[in-house]
């Protein structure tokens, strides 16, 4: 929401500090993962005021104790974009030891009723599994995600490892403000991973 620019900043410095302490940087696989575009880069674009990754971490760090985690900043929500960061997840990350973490609000500003329709088109598509979907309609307007290109990366980087898609809650920011005339949407959803067969 601060900076503007092209691809994903990962971010290179050595942690990120919470008030629960420090969340350091695994830099082995955030140069893994700027190997195999330049649209992936070590940068501090989007994440000197930008907070989608902050607000995320104490959660982690109360569930997970001690891990080190790669925070990335996708700019331009494009394909470009999406692929560059699917294909590099895909390559750099083993699904039985990364957790990928998605942080991004829906709709902004409608009164509840419009943010329903448009959120509800999101979590259809992320329910379905469809990464193809979900990018037709935030190009189109359906749906509305700021880090909607975000979204459709997980989807298409976990497709072969993943079994299903669920949404587990949705709700806007009605729900706590009290006004329903324009509010934010918000959903909160897993994808579970396909069990090993012998």
């Amino acid at each position: 929401h601060y900076d503007d620019f092209s691809g994903c900043s990962i971010y290179p410095g050595s942690a990120y500090t919470t008030p629960l302490g420090d969340v350091p940087v695994d830099r082995e696989l955030a140069e893994s993962l700027t190997e195999f575009s330049t649209e992936v880069f070590f940068s501090e674009q989007g994440h000197r005021k930008e907070h989608g990754i902050e607000v995320e971490l104490p959660f982690l760090q109360h569930i997970f104790g001690e891990f080190s985690f790669v925070p990335v900043v996708m700019g331009s929500q494009d394909e470009t974009s999406i692929k560059a960061l699917a294909d590099a997840i895909k390559q750099s990350c083993n699904p039985e030891k990364c957790l990928l973490v998605v942080s991004s609000d829906l709709s902004h500003f409608y009164d509840s009723k419009t943010a329903d329709l448009l959120d509800s088109e999101t979590a259809k598509t992320i329910e379905n599994f469809d990464d193809v979907g979900l990018m037709n309609k935030l190009q189109s307007g359906l749906a509305q995600a700021c880090g909607g290109g975000l979204i459709v990366t997980a989807l298409r980087a976990l497709k072969e490892n993943t079994a299903a898609a669920e949404v587990l809650h949705r709700t806007n920011s009605g729900e706590t403000s009290g006004d329903f005339n324009s509010v934010v949407g918000y959903l909160t959803a897993v994808l579970h991973g396909k069990k090993a067969s012998l």
